[in-house]
């Protein structure tokens, strides 16, 4: 069985776009990057969140998706059927290159 069958999901994968407001500034909007990107999504226990949270991390769920070096913690969020999600952070598990863990933060609603 590959990494990829355990990918069970679909998300979308969004990012930050700059327009010229005519003003001499930006507007910031978030842009589909990826439509319907397949993932797997992964709630952190309680525990771990207050593990992260002592380090000064919010981080409430991970996603794993197929490899994308463009995706980082700067300018992505994640859209899933239970929500909307800020990348915090970006790794591959050790020892494999077959997918990427997004970790993030629940965007309040």
């Amino acid at each position: 069985m590959s990494y990829t069958s355990l990918l069970i999901d679909t998300c979308d994968i969004e990012t930050i776009t700059r327009t010229a407001d005519g003003g001499g500034g930006f507007t910031e909007s978030w842009a589909v990057y990826a439509n319907n990107a397949v993932c797997r999504r992964f709630q952190y226990s309680a525990k771990e969140q207050a593990i992260y949270g002592r380090e000064g991390v919010m981080l409430t769920d991970k996603f794993y998706i197929l490899p994308d070096a463009t995706v980082n913690e700067q300018d992505y969020r994640v859209v899933h059927s239970t929500g909307t999600f800020h990348v915090r952070g970006v790794r591959y598990l050790a020892g494999t290159t077959d997918y990427m863990v997004l970790d993030c933060e629940r965007v309040k609603a």
